[in-house]
């Protein structure tokens, strides 16, 4: 009896794999000083293998009632892990998954793709081969956040990778990425630096 009741424990229990996928759930972040929410709302299941497009919602804050209302709605292609909106709201940023047709993508208010980005673009080949894996993903990049000045967005190095890897900055007025060169300090006279 004991036996039978661990097989059908067993087979009723639900099991989850190390590089399983969670169900996505709606995700909203704000705007550095909170002028603007980006709400992204995942696919759903259609019928048989088809799924629905992840809709962005993007809203602004009327200051006047402290309400946000909402402002434009689009769909994407696809499935970010992390996104970003600036104070003016005029530029949201994505950073996908790779392998994939996008690891960054830049898109107006309105959800027009105003730039994207692949792997091959940050590493070559030999670079790719060195990045962390787990079963269906390439690890590769860090932490990503606004600089100060909402110009950039920094782009940290893949974790626990030596300095052949490079950091980046975003420009998302210039739609352009750059490799982040830390500046080096020049002693000019006795206790001053510039």
């Amino acid at each position: 009896m004991k036996k039978l009741l661990i097989i059908l424990l067993h087979l009723i229990t639900p099991c989850a794999f190390a590089d399983s996928w969670t169900s996505p759930t709606p995700q909203t972040v704000s705007s550095p000083k909170g002028e603007f929410l980006l709400r992204s709302i995942p696919p759903q299941r259609l019928e048989g293998d088809k799924w629905s497009k992840m809709i962005f919602i993007v809203y602004r804050l009327e200051q006047v009632s402290q309400d946000y209302r909402e402002i434009s709605r689009f769909p994407i292609d696809s499935h970010p892990d992390d996104l970003f909106i600036n104070d003016a709201g005029d530029r949201i940023v994505l950073f996908g998954r790779a392998p994939g047709p996008r690891v960054v993508a830049v898109y107006d208010a309105r959800g027009r793709e105003l730039k994207k980005w692949e792997l091959t673009d940050f590493y070559d080949k030999k670079k790719i081969d060195k990045l962390p894996e787990t079963t269906t993903l390439v690890l590769w990049r860090g932490k990503t956040g606004w600089m100060s000045d909402q110009q950039y967005i920094f782009i940290s190095k893949p974790t626990n990778k030596d300095d052949d890897f490079d950091d980046y900055l975003l420009d998302i007025r210039r739609l352009k990425i750059t490799k982040r060169v830390n500046p080096t300090l020049i002693k000019l006279g006795p206790n001053r630096l510039k």
